[in-house]
Formats: C-alpha cells, sequence, structure tokens
C-alpha cells in the first residue's frame, strides 16, 4: 500500500509540474494571439482581454503589419534560404554521419569530436568571424552568405543527429550489398539512405525550425531590404516603431511568421517523433 500510495504521489506531483509548464508555455503565446486583433487602446486596457472588434482590428493590424513590416518578401527570402540550407544541411550531414558511424579511419575521434565542440560553441561567438568571412569571400549582401552560413551552423546538430540513425541499421545490409558487388558509394545510395528516410525527414525539420526564425546570422550578413528574411523584416519594423509602440500589427507580424512554424510542426509531429525514438534505439 505504502508503494502504490508513494507511486500515486509521485504521478500526481509530476503531471502538476507538467500541467504548469504547459500553461506557462502557453500564455506568451496566448497573448501574442489575442493582442494581433486588438488595437493600441484594447491592448493598454488589458493584454489578457478578448478583443471587441475582432473583423476591424484584424485587416488594419494584419494589413499594415504585411506592408509596412514587409512580410510578403521577407518569407520569400525565408524560404529561398531555408530551402537552400536544409539540402545542403542534410546532404553534408548524411555523408559526414555515415563515415563516423560505420567506417573506422584515423582520427575518427578527434574529428567526431571537433563536431562535437562546434556543437557546443555559442552562436553569438561566431558572429564577428562569420561577417569578416562573408566579406571577404565576397558574400556579403546575398542570399548565398545565409544559405552557407545557416549550413554551417546547423550542421554539427544534424550530423549528430543522423549518426544515431546510422548506428541503428543492421551491418548486415551493407555486407550483403558488398558480397552482391557493390561499392562503398553504391552502398551508400542504394541501401543506406533509403533506409535512413525516418532521419532525413527529421533532420530536415529540424533545419527548417531552426532557419524560419533565425536573424542574428541575417543581421550581419544582409541589410538590403528585399534580401531580408522575415525575422529580421519583423524586427527592424519593431524598432523603427521607437517610441510609439503600435503592439497589435507588432503581434499580427509576429503571428504570420510563427502560423506557418506552428503547421509544419503538427503536419510531421508524428515523424518527428517517430524518427527521434528510432534514432534513439540501438538495434
Amino acid at each position: 500500500m505504502k508503494t502504490k500510495k508513494k507511486l500515486y504521489t509521485g504521478t500526481l506531483v509530476s503531471r502538476i509540474i507538467l500541467i504548469t509548464y504547459s500553461v506557462m508555455t502557453m500564455i506568451p503565446f496566448y497573448i501574442m494571439v489575442v493582442n494581433s486583433f486588438k488595437s493600441s487602446e484594447e491592448f493598454y486596457n488589458g493584454i489578457f482581454a478578448l478583443p471587441k472588434d475582432f473583423i476591424g482590428n484584424t485587416i488594419i493590424n494584419y494589413g499594415n503589419a504585411w506592408k509596412e513590416a514587409a512580410l510578403g518578401s521577407g518569407l520569400i527570402n525565408t524560404v529561398i534560404v531555408g530551402a537552400g540550407a536544409t539540402v545542403i544541411t542534410v546532404v553534408l550531414s548524411a555523408m559526414a554521419a555515415y563515415e563516423l558511424a560505420r567506417r573506422d579511419f584515423p582520427f575518427k575521434k578527434q574529428v567526431g569530436g571537433l563536431y562535437l565542440l562546434m556543437l557546443l560553441v555559442p552562436s553569438m561567438v561566431a558572429l564577428t568571424p562569420t561577417f569578416f568571412i562573408g566579406r571577404t569571400l565576397g558574400l556579403y549582401n546575398k542570399r548565398l552568405s545565409l544559405i552557407l552560413f545557416y549550413s554551417v551552423h546547423q550542421l554539427p546538430f544534424t550530423v549528430y543527429t543522423m549518426k544515431s540513425f546510422f548506428m541503428t541499421i543492421p551491418h548486415e545490409l551493407e555486407e550483403a550489398a558488398y558480397i552482391d558487388g557493390a561499392t562503398s558509394v553504391r552502398t551508400f545510395y542504394s541501401v543506406m539512405l533509403p533506409v535512413m528516410r525516418p532521419g532525413f525527414v527529421t533532420a530536415a525539420i529540424f533545419a527548417i525550425l531552426e532557419f524560419f526564425d533565425e536573424y542574428l546570422y541575417a543581421i550581419q550578413l544582409v541589410v538590403k531590404k528585399d534580401l531580408l528574411p522575415a525575422a529580421v523584416t519583423i524586427l527592424r519594423y519593431r524598432a523603427g516603431q521607437a517610441v510609439r509602440q503600435i503592439w497589435g500589427e507588432t503581434f499580427a507580424a509576429c503571428m504570420v511568421l510563427t502560423v506557418p512554424i506552428v503547421i509544419i510542426y503538427a503536419l510531421f509531429q508524428e515523424k518527428i517523433m517517430g524518427g527521434m525514438t528510432a534514432g534513439s534505439v540501438k538495434g
């Protein structure tokens, strides 16, 4: 009886903590959603209150936010940069992770340690060197700079994510391919990659979510307004308001950027969780 009581108490406490954490996490999201449909007067009357003129405020806030924050061009740039960086990241990470997980080569541990070190280095540390490298290579004020540097930034995490997937694949698959006369390259592309499909999906989704709201590198490498991603256009719009803050339009701009992320996660939630689970079990 005492054991059951302890288990029940532990479960109850855990659930209370999880529910409290979930509510605290949802409060900022609720504030953003509700206040994106409010006028400035309604906002200052109470951030938790529901909007009074839902339709009118929606047209004004979202219309002005789309125009003033340049969300159209910003979203296009975000999609172009995110798609390019995701492809490069996944392709390079797959090859690097395959070698680290399935091959023995000189300095293998040192190479793996280098990826781990890159994973632990804060992004802020690399901002200034990134700026000078981009300017030296002639990549300043170009989308290509964001694509390349986003890929480099995401590479360590993706390599370790995909490495865990490769380690779950039985060695018998490779041995059977070698017996049939396949080369290492042929085995990688024809045998390993099809089996790695859940890992590709998981790594790609994490990369897309990371690139969609990134702005630190974009601020350093791009200043042309028509090349800025949406996260930076919103930040500039927010800073441009100075003392007179139009919070309804600001929250509306944030909503435009947030909704695609929520949709992506909602559509691929099972693949993300299934992929992470598959990569965490070695068999």
